[in-house]
């Protein structure tokens, strides 16, 4: 097997075409990536040119273990041409890199994802709307918890005039208040970190679910494919 590195101190994407690019990508992390990155590395295949289908998938092996070796946290992320995938940088992508099956592993993020809606979107309205009106639904479900269900709510975090929706895991509910853990890695706001103990009011909340089962409750802002 012989493979080509290449080493660019240039963004991958020329200037006339980074907002295509960029257009690609509907996740906040993502698009972030391709604005961003200085430079990249790449590795291609360059012989043998038709492996078949057993042969490609351990070239990817190989490719992927490789890769490995150069990704530290100076990665902003890992980019599969071939199936269009863009990973960005996290603790977990070097173990991805690395396994068995890394083209299935790399598309498997350890967070949500984190997703450009603006306020007057009708469908952010209604699942919003939704949600309120459910709440006491959620509470009741919430005081007869079992230990192994979990329970979220969704709610608006500021930093200046940046805005985030992300996910809390509920830990507490006492009157209007919503005690629990930040579940997400901000992507645009910074007075807030992942696993930080956070309030929320439950006036705010723009969605929720919890975990019934194999069946998932709420999550009325979560497009179908995430739902299951």
């Amino acid at each position: 097997m012989l493979l080509l590195l290449s080493n660019a101190r240039k963004p991958y994407c020329p200037p006339e075409m980074l907002e295509q690019a960029v257009a690609e990508f509907s996740e906040v992390r993502q698009r972030e990536v391709v604005r961003e990155h200085k430079g990249f590395l790449a590795i291609d295949l360059h012989a043998p040119k038709d492996p078949g289908k057993t042969g490609k998938l351990e070239c990817y092996r190989r490719m992927c273990r490789l890769a490995a070796e150069f990704v530290d946290y100076n990665c902003m992320g890992v980019y599969l041409p071939e199936i269009g995938h863009m990973r960005p940088y996290d603790v977990d992508v070097i173990s991805a890199l690395r396994s068995e099956q890394p083209l299935d592993e790399i598309q498997e993020w350890g967070e949500p994802p984190v997703v450009l809606i603006e306020d007057d979107d009708p469908r952010l309205k209604a699942a919003v709307a939704d949600a309120r009106r459910r709440w006491p639904e959620f509470v009741k479900a919430f005081e007869q918890r079992q230990p192994s269900q979990t329970f979220a709510v969704k709610a608006l975090f500021r930093d200046g005039e940046q805005g985030e929706w992300m996910w809390v895991d509920v830990s507490r509910i006492k009157d209007e208040m919503i005690e629990g853990k930040l579940g997400n890695k901000p992507a645009s706001v910074h007075n807030v970190r992942e696993s930080d103990q956070v309030t929320v009011k439950a006036s705010e909340i723009g969605d929720w679910l919890y975990q019934d089962g194999e069946r998932l409750v709420g999550g009325f802002s979560l497009s179908p494919p995430e739902k299951a």
